[in-house]
């Protein structure tokens, strides 16, 4: 979206299992669900993270990345970027993406649901990275299988638009 924005030339955008959501917020949920021990030090983490600049870093760690990164991340508009670039964007997620939460797909849709220029397409059983799930057998959740035909279709309709 943010190279959409800036080059004109770009004819669309695909976001697929992504979010919204600044990152550090995204870590912070993660994190605090599987160690709530540790919840103040990422709350700590999450604020520091979101407010890094490139004339403070020093290269300072927060959820594995330095803080010259978090500069860089945070200097990214996404958002803007999407509505500036004035061309098609196709946003996909999944409800079963162990990574995000309904409330990123919740987002999506009220940022853009009503845009024309944006399709949001939500699958119910695929993996964060598009493979179908079974998502009733908790032991097949990573196995090998073929990329779902209808994902294919999307990209391929969406890549062969007028």
């Amino acid at each position: 979206a943010v190279l959409a924005a800036e080059y004109k030339d770009i004819k669309g955008t695909v976001i697929f299992n992504s979010t919204p959501r600044h990152l550090a917020d995204i870590m912070y949920e993660q994190l605090s669900i599987n160690d709530p021990a540790n919840i103040s030090a990422y709350s700590q983490y999450t604020a520091a993270a979101k407010k890094a600049t490139f004339q403070e870093s020093k290269g300072a760690y927060y959820y594995g990345a330095n803080d010259y990164y978090w500069a860089s991340y945070n200097s990214l508009d996404i958002i803007g970027s999407i509505k500036e670039s004035g061309s098609p964007v196709l946003i996909i997620n999944s409800t079963y993406d162990n990574q995000l939460f309904d409330e990123d797909i919740e987002q999506w849709d009220y940022l853009f649901g009503n845009d024309s220029l944006v399709t949001i397409k939500c699958y119910d059983d695929m993996s964060h990275f598009g493979y179908k799930i079974d998502t009733k057998v908790q032991s097949l959740l990573y196995s090998e299988v073929e990329f779902p035909p209808e994902l294919i279709a999307d990209f391929a309709t969406f890549i062969n638009q007028p």
